[in-house]
């Protein structure tokens, strides 16, 4: 039987959803942000403009790395792509770039600066201590107020992605981190979203901008997408 408790979070999420039409309307496409995007000549140039650390993460595409800037002495992860690695892929980085580049939301992963040279990206990136996932096998299941809190600001990006055209399409635990939330140093649930390779900047409304690309996380995928179907940006709702 469904406990009263998850009953309360899920009636939450859907009356928090079901308002989306209504904020959707004002839609309009975001601009890329000014950021710093160079081409390197040497890679080593890096270590002239960071301190690097431990390294923090791998994927299948390369590491990211616990880095300082020298001059402002913050602390950024550097995520470094090996174009050699993603082959065919390598367009899906420059799209997750530029999305990158035009989002801004206190619940999104933020983009400080791009650096490239003939054969790695190199992506400054906000500095977080962990996935939504490490966190939920630590503490799980998590209280109704955390869960609450956790929905709530992650309905609030989706939302923004959502007004925007941007449609996700991988959101999961393991794609939600965890930072420092710079009002309240005891919020330990601060939520950023991250990775958007399959994320995708719709053309507009009706049934001829729906989406047809099968992809995401199995478990997370929305049932149109797994009975091969046209989608919107409801899958990202479903995956919530």
């Amino acid at each position: 039987a469904m406990s009263k408790s998850f009953k309360r979070i899920r009636s939450f999420a859907t009356n928090t959803t079901s308002n989306w039409n209504s904020s959707i309307k004002d839609t309009g496409k975001l601009k890329e942000r000014d950021i710093y995007h160079v081409r390197l000549s040497d890679s080593s140039d890096l270590r002239s403009t960071y301190s690097f650390g431990e390294q923090i993460g791998r994927g299948g595409f390369g590491t990211v790395i616990n880095v300082v800037d020298r001059h402002s002495e913050k602390e950024w992860a550097l995520k470094i792509v090996s174009k050699a690695a993603v082959k065919e892929k390598i367009d899906t980085v420059y799209r997750e770039i530029r999305i990158l580049k035009m989002v801004n939301h206190p619940h999104i992963i933020y983009l400080d600066k791009v650096y490239e040279s003939a054969k790695k990206i190199y992506l400054v990136l906000e500095l977080c201590r962990g996935t939504l996932s490490t966190i939920y096998k630590e503490q799980k299941p998590f209280s109704e107020s955390n869960a609450r809190k956790i929905i709530r600001d992650l309905t609030s990006a989706v939302s923004y992605l959502h007004k925007h055209d941007i449609v996700h399409r991988d959101l999961k635990l393991e794609n939600i981190l965890i930072a420092k939330n710079p009002e309240d140093v005891h919020d330990e649930l601060f939520i950023k979203i991250t990775d958007f390779g399959l994320s995708i900047v719709k053309q507009g409304s009706g049934y001829e901008n729906m989406l047809h690309d099968l992809c995401g996380t199995f478990v997370y995928m929305a049932p149109e997408i797994i009975t091969m179907h046209s989608y919107s940006q409801q899958c990202d709702v479903w995956a919530i």
